[in-house]
């Protein structure tokens, strides 16, 4: 006899109205991480807001009204900003160095 552990699909819980700052759609759902007790009880859980449209994730809180006021202040993706040059500011030398090895 094979013994099988069922999941459980979580339900969709809508976080808030406001659309994703990201791209737009309003599919914001609340997601609680962390362990359970057999009966599903959550033992010390934590919460954060992601879109299910590009999965933009907002930070992880203590509270869902934590996380929900932190899904509210993150900054909209920079799509227009150039990706800075790391590389320009880092001298190489134009030589292999010299080994101690004859």
């Amino acid at each position: 006899m094979t013994l099988r552990l069922a999941r459980v699909k979580k339900p969709h819980i809508q976080a808030t109205a406001t659309p994703c700052v990201h791209c737009g759609a309003d599919e914001n759902q609340l997601f609680i991480h962390g362990t359970a007790h057999p009966d599903g009880t959550p033992i010390a859980p934590h919460f954060n807001v992601m879109c299910n449209q590009c999965k933009a994730s907002g930070p992880v809180a203590k509270s869902a009204e934590e996380a929900i006021k932190a899904w509210g202040k993150i900054a909209p993706a920079r799509l227009d900003d150039k990706t800075p040059a790391l590389l320009d500011d880092i001298e190489f030398d134009d030589k292999e160095p010299e080994s101690d090895v004859a």
